[in-house]
């Protein structure tokens, strides 16, 4: 197993303890410790606040406390908090982080309403701290204009920014329920064009952030999202932006993303990141006015080593990328693995420009591509290799495309692009059960690739495939996989039946010609997307069959 996944295992097994919850209940304090005790409905500020049967009644109290390592603050299940916690300079250790969790025999959250305020969570310059088991709303203005909200900025349910030289780390965050997080009133009809800009000019409210963006000098590394809950938010769920590589050595796993306005996940200038088993779902959501109505489940940018893996993104909607996870340009060494895309309006494979070995393998991708020219003439593409960097076309450069699970009805249509300003397209081992009809997408760029490999994949019918893409099946095989339940949402669904065609037909990869690196967590793998082992000759398509 090669350095990359070493360390990714290594940052999961170091963070693990995190997952294993809170259970609300007060636990027993060290004398050096201060525990502060809140419920909304029991409390009363005159109180000492140091005790359960004693708590203050406001958050506002938590502006006269000195927060150090090891202290507690404790919510109490079932309170309703109009507030938040604003920390700057605030840092626990690694021995004694600083907590802040719920409290009491209640399973109703706390919950921190910050309505008119620029965030519920907002850490500054922090360290070791535990966030967990609580609940975030902030759903509009708070009683002021609309202007006077908007100018406070992008409003967010947590938000951990760095705005001083430093080091900064060990950041967990647990069991948060994050919702309705809009900057306006309901009602609200947002500019429509704004959707076509990179990442929209106007004001949002996002879910989690998490960003390291201005300060050189900076870094942020050792963040734990983990069985968090996002919904109803005009922009983007969870969200890492730094600088390049400002933030590193992370973990997002467990959570759901819904309806969120931009995309569910998105990350920038990070390297060292695992993200796995979360769920996205209808990242764009248009039925919201103030919504940005455009978003693919994931994406990342600037980044490296990025493995994303075992997650689920579906109906994601809105113009330009929209995909279930695409990559966008200058990032290295990204590999989506074992993740199951279904009815995403952008697509299923995007690799943009300027992007170095990056990989989509054993991925079960259903019906992704359902924009037809829905803005400007745009598709939704099943294998999109572009080389848009934002200005000119420039590679990208030995991309791995392989073992994946493609699956369009009959009513669909499978678009294909591919750019001339490619080097290096590895594309085997793939099934592409298209029973509607193909085409390839053309523009100025496209054209023959450089160094580009095909081979060996399933195509359901010769008309699965463009006959003028520029890049042909050296070795095709044709049939169909008699799938176990073609067009379901299941991995299971797309066991195939049709085990002559499948078993042993694949090759064994190797890296491109020129290229030195292939992937830095290596070429082969160990299992597939169900956990059956690889062995020998890969089977065609995500799922090995068992002998």
């Amino acid at each position: 197993m090669r350095i990359f996944k070493l360390l990714l295992i290594f940052v999961w097994f170091a963070t693990c303890e995190c997952s294993k919850g809170s259970d609300q209940r007060a636990r027993p304090v060290d004398p050096e410790q201060t525990v502060y005790y809140f419920d909304s409905r029991r409390g009363d500020d005159r109180n000492e606040g140091s005790r359960p049967d004693a708590p203050y009644r406001s958050l506002h109290m938590l502006t006269y406390a000195r927060i150090k390592p090891g202290d507690v603050i404790y919510l109490a299940a079932g309170s309703q908090f109009r507030g938040n916690i604003d920390w700057t300079n605030v840092s626990g250790t690694a021995e004694n982080p600083v907590t802040v969790t719920s409290y009491g025999d209640s399973d109703e959250l706390p919950c921190i309403d910050a309505r008119g305020l620029a965030a519920g969570i907002c850490l500054q310059n922090c360290s070791h701290l535990r966030i967990s088991n609580l609940r975030i709303v902030a759903d509009g203005s708070g009683g002021v204009s609309h202007d006077t909200a908007r100018d406070l900025g992008q409003r967010c349910g947590l938000i951990c920014r760095v705005t001083a030289p430093g080091s900064y780390t060990d950041i967990r965050v647990e069991n948060l329920q994050v919702e309705k997080i809009f900057i306006e009133e309901p009602g609200y009809e947002r500019d429509p064009d704004d959707v076509n800009s990179a990442n929209g000019t106007e004001q949002y409210g996002y879910g989690i952030r998490f960003v390291n963006n201005t300060v050189e000098g900076a870094q942020l590394s050792g963040i734990v999202v983990r069985n968090c809950q996002v919904r109803d938010v005009s922009h983007t769920g969870i969200q890492f932006s730094g600088r390049k590589y400002s933030i590193t050595d992370s973990e997002v796993s467990g959570c759901t993303v819904e309806r969120s306005g931009g995309p569910g996940m998105q990350m920038s200038g990070v390297r060292n990141i695992h993200i796995h088993h979360n769920r996205i779902d209808r990242s764009g959501y248009p039925e919201e006015s103030r919504n940005w109505k455009r978003g693919s489940g994931y994406w990342c940018w600037g980044s490296d080593r990025i493995l994303f893996e075992y997650n689920r993104m579906t109906n994601a909607y809105g113009p330009h990328d929209s995909a279930g996870a695409h990559i966008d340009y200058n990032c290295s060494n990204v590999v989506y693995q074992y993740n199951f895309s279904a009815n995403n309006a952008g697509g299923f494979c995007e690799i943009l420009g300027n992007n170095h070995n990056c990989c989509y393998r054993y991925n079960v991708s259903v019906n992704d591509g359902q924009r037809v020219k829905q803005t400007k003439g745009q598709w939704g593409f099943t294998v999109m290799i572009s080389g848009y960097t934002g200005s000119k076309s420039v590679g990208p450069f030995n991309c791995y495309v392989y073992n994946n699970t493609i699956y369009t009805d009959t009513d669909k249509q499978s678009v294909i692009t591919l750019t001339k300003t490619a080097e290096g397209l590895c594309l085997v081992n793939n099934l592409f059960c298209i029973k509607g009809s193909s085409q390839l997408f053309k523009n100025k760029d496209t054209g023959p690739i450089t160094r580009a490999l095909m081979k060996n994949n399933l195509f359901y019918a010769a008309t699965s495939w463009p006959a003028d893409s520029f890049l042909s099946d050296t070795s095709p095989l044709y049939g169909d996989p008699d799938f176990a339940n073609p067009g379901g949402w299941e991995i299971a669904d797309y066991l195939p039946g049709n085990e002559t065609l499948i078993r042993d037909r694949g090759i064994v990869l190797e890296p491109l010609p020129e290229d030195t690196v292939g992937l830095e967590i290596g070429l082969q793998v160990e299992t597939d997307i169900l956990g059956n082992p690889v062995d020998g000759q890969p089977d065609i398509g995500a799922i090995e069959l068992r002998n």
